[in-house]
């Protein structure tokens, strides 16, 4: 069996354009030209056309001649159906025509708009659906519940919040907001200080308690709290009632004393309130100190820098030494060394005479050293001295007397030393400084086991005396704080007797002093 030769494109192209002359001639003799649409026009309706019995036989061998010239065409086999055979064109059903225009009309004449079949995705299929799903009505309408069954389960107290989240917008504050509210915070400090000196004052003066009993003297006398009295209790014992006020001179006549003058008392300060408040030193650290002493040593230098550039110093020489002779002077230290040497040594020394003269000039004198001393232990005692009152069994040891005399005079104690038989009372009054170390010194320095005998009578023989056994030996009977002096200055006394002791203390209102170091004694 011999194949067929595969025909060409020529050939394809020249049979698919002899198909469509054959399709246009046979058109035309079946009158199916579609014309150019008319105007459209109210017209009466169409009457339904009848295609005869001629003209489905005329498209029915055309449809035959057709499908046999293209029978050989493998390109055109898709127009043939499933034995080989061409689509025919079917009679229209269900009366559905096609007019002379070329439209899709009913039997009866009536337009039928078909829909056109567009691709397109899945998505947005489902999506067209779930709209018109939402969108169509319901079928059976909701009958609305009654009122009871509806507010049954309901808590009408209850505040109910829709589930829907609001979108949340910027709010913008206006210029000055917070600045006009810390202007009100600063008023209400300055008002409530004000409030809390008004207080103050008024305590001082005696007005604070005079409203209060006021307002409870008040309080009894009046039956309703919301009435006026005609006149207040503390007025009516001077006038009669408020109209007097009115006629000046009448008030005058009755009370000369009474002026437009308004008397403010004077304030007195509480006893123990300072009169300049001291100021804590701030404490460096030994590497503060150094970088300060850095930064001053440096803006002086700068000082010393500018006046030189300005000209109100003279440029100081260069500063030559051994090591740096031949680096300075250069030339003429090759030229003249042993002149150029003495030159630098004499420049040494005058800088080490120089040096000497500054460090002479910076000492202090006897009597500034004294001063600095007194300085260094000077307290202020405006608010009142502190006062500490010792018994010591004995001062036989010069040294240990010494130390008791020096120290007191030292940190500048006004007070006195009694020296008696039984014992010595050291009464000293200073500040609380001084007060602490020398109760320091009394207490724990001195040891008071060498009063048993004659300075260096101590061997190495002698055990060594506990703190218990050396408090027996001096002890504190009395500290504490006085207002006032009850001494001028350091006073050391002998007293053979003890009314000698007791007149002397009683002069300076302290003899209470040897009344607790004797009962100590006893006991």
């Amino acid at each position: 069996m011999t194949e067929e030769p595969h025909p060409d494109q020529r050939t394809i192209s020249l049979m698919l354009q002899s198909a469509k002359e054959q399709l246009i001639v046979r058109q035309k003799e079946l009158s199916f030209t579609l014309p150019a649409p008319p105007i459209i026009t109210p017209a009466p309706p169409p009457q339904a056309p009848v295609i005869s019995h001629q003209k489905m036989q005329q498209m029915m061998d055309l449809q035959a001649r057709i499908q046999k010239s293209l029978a050989g065409s493998t390109l055109l086999s898709g127009l043939l159906n499933g034995d080989g055979n061409m689509l025919t064109v079917r009679p229209p059903v269900g009366g559905v025509i096609m007019n002379e225009q070329g439209r899709t009309v009913t039997a009866e004449g009536k337009a039928i708009e078909l829909t056109p079949n567009q691709p397109t995705l899945k998505a947005n299929i489902v999506n067209k659906q779930r709209t018109q799903q939402f969108k169509q009505p319901s079928d059976k309408p909701s009958q609305p519940q009654s009122l009871h069954e509806s507010t049954r389960y309901q808590d009408s107290r209850l505040k109910t919040r829709s589930a829907q989240r609001m979108p949340r917008k910027f709010h913008f504050n206006e210029k000055g907001k917070y600045i006009r509210i810390a202007n009100r915070q600063r008023a209400k400090v300055k008002l409530e200080e004000l409030r809390l000196k008004v207080a103050e004052s008024s305590k001082k003066t005696g007005i604070y308690f005079s409203s209060k009993l006021a307002l409870v003297v008040n309080s009894k006398d009046k039956g309703d709290p919301t009435s006026v009295p005609d006149i207040e209790w503390w007025d009516a014992e001077l006038i009669h009632g408020y109209d007097v006020l009115n006629h000046p001179t009448a008030l005058e006549t009755k009370f000369p004393f009474v002026s437009s003058l308004i008397e403010h008392p004077i304030q007195v300060d509480a006893p123990n309130k300072p009169k300049n408040i001291p100021l804590v030193p701030v404490m460096l650290t030994t590497r503060e100190r150094k970088k300060l002493k850095r930064q001053i040593r440096k803006e002086k230098e700068q000082e010393r820098m500018e006046k030189i550039q300005f000209g109100l110093l003279p440029k100081p020489e260069p500063k030559v030494k051994i090591s740096n002779l031949m680096r300075v002077l250069g030339n003429e230290a090759v030229a003249d060394p042993t002149k150029m040497e003495a030159h630098v040594r004499a420049q040494m020394a005058q800088r080490q005479r120089a040096h000497e003269a500054t460090n002479e000039a910076r000492k202090l004198r006897p009597d500034q050293r004294i001063a600095k001393k007194a300085r260094k232990y000077e307290e202020d005692l405006t608010n009142g001295s502190q006062t500490a009152v010792f018994r010591v069994l004995s001062l036989t040891n010069p040294a240990h007397k010494f130390k008791v005399e020096a120290s007191a005079e030292k940190f500048q104690f006004s007070g006195c030393l009694l020296l008696f038989r039984d014992f010595s009372l050291v009464v000293v009054e200073g500040g609380p400084k001084g007060i602490r170390k020398y109760k320091h010194l009394l207490l724990n320095r001195i040891k008071w086991a060498g009063n048993r005998g004659e300075p260096g009578s101590e061997d190495e023989s002698t055990p060594a005396v506990t703190n218990s056994a050396a408090n027996t030996h001096c002890s504190v009977i009395w500290e504490g704080k006085n207002a006032f002096s009850s001494f001028n200055d350091w006073t050391v006394k002998v007293c053979p007797t003890e009314t000698v002791a007791r007149e002397f203390l009683r002069q300076r209102s302290c003899e209470h002093y040897w009344d607790l170091a004797v009962n100590q004694m006893i006991i």
